[in-house]
């Protein structure tokens, strides 16, 4: 396993002892935190990995993620995501097509055990046709007009 990213307690939503405190102890040479990740870095991380854990949320669940941009991502480079069923993960990932949605730890790991069952060559074409920059454009414009009293 592979930790990228900046570690934050979502409760003060600051760097704090954190990662010294919850994630430090389980480093090993199976568990690597290999820090931030440039855009290059990431697309290199993703494209090898057989899935990708988005965890926001996890630590405290009245923390909604808003948007999961690392989840896009993962999507965009074919790589199944598996989110804790919060905020806007439901929107983003398609369970079991483009990943797996959990409730609990019991299902997290569930979900790690299924990840061969996802394609993906899949995941890439359900990206491509549910979070392009046209589909969403489309839809904020729709909405717009929908919206707009003035029609």
């Amino acid at each position: 396993m592979i930790i990228a990213g900046t570690p934050q307690d979502h409760v003060t939503l600051k760097k704090t002892n954190y990662f010294k405190n919850k994630i430090k102890p389980y480093l090993s040479d199976k568990i690597i935190y290999f820090g931030n990740a440039n855009e290059v870095q990431k697309m290199e991380l993703f494209r090898f990995a057989k899935g990708s854990l988005a965890i926001s949320g996890f630590e405290l669940p009245v923390f909604r993620e808003p948007f999961g941009r690392s989840v896009v991502e993962s999507l965009a480079c074919g790589t199944p995501v598996i989110a804790y069923e919060y905020g806007s993960l439901p929107f983003l990932i398609s369970h079991n097509i483009s990943g797996f949605l959990f409730k609990d730890v019991k299902g997290a790991v569930a979900s790690v055990e299924r990840l061969g069952e996802i394609c993906r060559e899949e995941v890439r074409r359900w990206a491509e046709e549910n979070l392009s920059i046209e589909r969403v454009a489309d839809e904020y414009l729709a909405l717009f007009e929908k919206l707009n009293p003035l029609k």
